[in-house]
């Protein structure tokens, strides 16, 4: 998907200051730790919101949208990390095919990203400002997508960068055969380079 920029400037550097292969492995790291703490989190949250459903004897409505909101991010978070798992594999060992993967993961992610806002900010502007405090939370969550949305924009373009810089890498296969003359009983070892 993004492959308009393979004209461009060749990126070197991954968040100004980092080489571009650290600076992914660096980023890689950081996603894993946050989606594994949020992975710990999501769970115990979803327990307790059950819990005060069965509590409130199922009277309260929005307990239940709660429920079905922090199952759905659970899932999203289990996602997240199974193609987190293929970035790390594709970052450290040079795997194209791995990262071609999370590659077309991050492009579909950047595009639910984009959709989401967008939602959130008809939303946001077709309703009326009310006193509760639900429009600062919509201006919140507007805002923490719009974030995202740009880091998500950023990743993608790094790892198509990342990508194509491996596949313009030249590949030396070592190929080592031993010739032996049963005569002279002399050892030949032939080198071919492809």
């Amino acid at each position: 998907m993004f492959r308009f920029f393979d004209d461009s400037r060749k990126l070197q550097k991954c968040c100004f200051y980092f080489p571009l292969g650290q600076g992914l492995r660096a980023w890689g790291i950081f996603k894993l730790v946050v989606t594994l703490a949020l992975l710990f989190f999501f769970p115990i949250h979803l327990k307790q919101l059950v819990e005060t459903y069965y509590y409130t004897l199922g009277q309260d409505d929005a307990v239940i949208k709660h429920i079905i909101v922090a199952s759905l991010v659970l899932v999203a978070l289990i996602v997240d990390s199974v193609f987190q798992f293929y970035f790390m594999v594709g970052v450290f060992k040079k795997e194209i095919m791995y990262l071609k993967f999370y590659e077309t993961y991050s492009s579909i992610l950047l595009l639910t990203l984009a959709l989401a806002d967008f939602i959130t900010c008809i939303v946001f502007t077709a309703s009326e400002f009310s006193e509760d405090g639900e429009d600062a939370y919509s201006f919140a969550i507007f805002f923490a997508i719009l974030i995202t949305l740009f880091i998500q924009f950023y990743v993608c373009v790094l790892v198509s960068h990342n990508i194509k810089e491996l596949e313009s890498t030249p590949v030396v296969v070592s190929v080592f055969a031993r010739l032996e003359n049963s005569e002279a009983e002399d050892e030949y070892t032939m080198r071919i380079e492809i």
